[in-house]
């Protein structure tokens, strides 16, 4: 496979050095995954609520399918690779702390929002928040983890996603069913300004590829945009691993914002009694399957680096299979049990992606690559499945009645299996490398 050049600095840039000690790198990996956890609170809180902002607003599943999806990810997408782009050159920790910053603003906003039209402006700019979020944390990541540790490391930051998820759904459809859909945005969205002053005054900047093994101890200067592109669509594993997550973040993203929703319509239940239950087995589940996917993608990758990648195609499939069968349950009992056994598989299947990207580039390309994976996940599991699971339920109403949005989430999983095979198309072009 062809290398991409590193790129020599003229002058080092004043960093903390790649000495850092561990409990301090540890401590970095904490505080990120703490402000990761709170975006996707802010993210989740609209999930765990939909019937209510549904009936307040007199909305359609279409239109509660664009605010959870187009209206938030159009611009984080956008946004992403700039950022990125951004990160890979300038202070990581300042773009997150202004990111932070924003987004819990904005979702406090949306408490204060009275149509749908305000609610959608309030989350385009959640999102704009957000992308400020993912690539700078990974680079930063990188940089206070070695090769060996690094799935283990991402493995954890990723716990932010299902912790996020429980707190978000479980907050959403309590508070939405006691106190009102407005309060809720209030409430999760204060504690991000706290954070928000925790990450930027006690998390420093590191040297850029300093635990890097290269010849030169020089700081690395990334390349411009274009060549940047460039230079990550010539790594020939690339572009099959981003498609592959891109139909697997279609397919599980799309149940992850619509199961709530499906759980109370098609077994009568109110969304304070879904919101938690869903929220706390989907969360655990999935925090055991990305601590086990990073230990294993770890331990196996040090032998054959690209396993982490065949760890992540069959843990995308069993996902999807054991979802099919979810939604064929007649018992939310039941239902809820292949549930834990999904979370398990799609806690998973993120993290060894995610720490192959950050393995096969070299520094100066990190930010920009998880950017790149990212726009191809926001894109097709944030921007697009929600409205199209939304769109597919109206269209299937008339037929399938309540259980129209079951229907539309098997149509859609479908998606997965396709993703898995490209997953292991990507780790046979690695292979060859």
């Amino acid at each position: 496979m062809s290398q991409a050049p590193h790129f020599q600095a003229a002058a080092p840039v004043p960093k903390v050095s790649a000495a850092a000690t561990p409990a301090y790198a540890w401590y970095v990996l904490l505080v990120l995954t703490l402000v990761y956890m709170i975006s996707f609170v802010d993210r989740y809180v609209l999930v765990g609520m939909v019937d209510i902002v549904r009936g307040d607003l007199g909305a359609s599943d279409t239109l509660m399918g664009f605010l959870i999806g187009p209206a938030f990810g159009i611009l984080y997408i956008c946004a992403g690779i700039p950022i990125a782009w951004l990160a890979d050159r300038s202070n990581r920790v300042r773009i997150l702390f202004a990111g932070c910053l924003m987004w819990s603003l904005f979702t406090v906003l949306s408490g204060f929002a009275q149509d749908a039209t305000q609610l959608a402006l309030a989350r385009v700019f959640v999102g704009v928040g957000e992308a400020c979020a993912l690539a700078p944390s990974y680079s930063l990541l990188s940089d206070y983890f070695g090769r060996g540790q690094r799935a283990k490391a991402v493995a954890i930051y990723n716990l932010g996603i299902a912790l996020g998820q429980v707190i978000g759904l479980a907050m959403g459809g309590v508070i939405a069913q006691k106190y009102g859909w407005r309060m809720a945005f209030l409430a999760v969205g204060l504690p991000g300004f706290a954070l928000a002053l925790l990450l930027r005054f006690t998390v420093r900047e590191a040297q850029q590829g300093g635990l890097d093994e290269r010849e030169s101890s020089a700081p690395v200067t990334p390349p411009p945009f274009l060549q940047a592109l460039g230079l990550l669509l010539r790594v020939p594993a690339f572009p099959f691993l981003c498609a592959g997550a891109a139909l697997g973040g279609f397919a599980g993203m799309g149940f992850g914002f619509w199961g709530p929703t499906m759980f109370s319509r098609s077994f009568g239940l109110a969304p304070a009694e879904v919101g938690p239950v869903f929220g706390s087995i989907l969360g655990a589940s999935s925090i055991v399957g990305a601590l086990s996917a990073g230990w294993l993608a770890d331990r196996l990758g040090r032998r054959n680096p690209t396993m982490p990648l065949v760890i992540s195609a069959t843990s995308i499939a069993g996902a999807t299979l054991l979802l099919w069968s979810l939604c064929a349950m007649p018992t939310a009992h039941l239902a809820y049990g292949f549930l834990g056994l999904t979370g398990i598989l799609a806690g998973g299947w993120l993290s060894p992606i995610q720490a192959t990207v950050q393995d096969m580039l070299p520094a100066e390309l990190r930010a920009m690559g998880i950017a790149v994976l990212n726009f191809c996940i926001i894109l097709f599991g944030i921007t697009t499945s929600p409205q199209v699971v939304g769109l597919l339920s109206d269209l299937l109403a008339a037929s399938h009645g309540q259980h129209a949005l079951r229907q539309a989430l098997v149509i859609t999983m479908s998606s997965g299996l396709v993703g898995a095979v490209l997953m292991l198309l990507a780790s046979r072009r690695m292979a060859r490398r």
